[in-house]
């Protein structure tokens, strides 16, 4: 009955320290995941920025070119 429980405790031991380790991948996941999305947001941000800026010349151009 010892052996039993031995081999009890030692394989719970084992199980906390999978969930251990898998919490771990987890929150890292996590975090990889929030800085993506940072950085998606802030590329969308620029994308957009250039984007006004290239419309805004064009209608300079335009209002320039209709008033020659």
């Amino acid at each position: 009955m010892a052996a039993a429980e031995r081999d009890y405790a030692a394989h719970e031991e084992a199980l906390k320290a999978d969930l251990a380790r898998i919490a771990g991948l987890h929150s890292q996941a996590l975090k990889d995941q929030q800085q993506a999305f940072k950085e998606a947001g802030e590329a969308s941000a620029r994308a957009h920025a250039a984007a006004d800026a290239a419309r805004k010349r064009r209608e300079e151009e335009q209002v320039a070119s209709h008033a020659r």
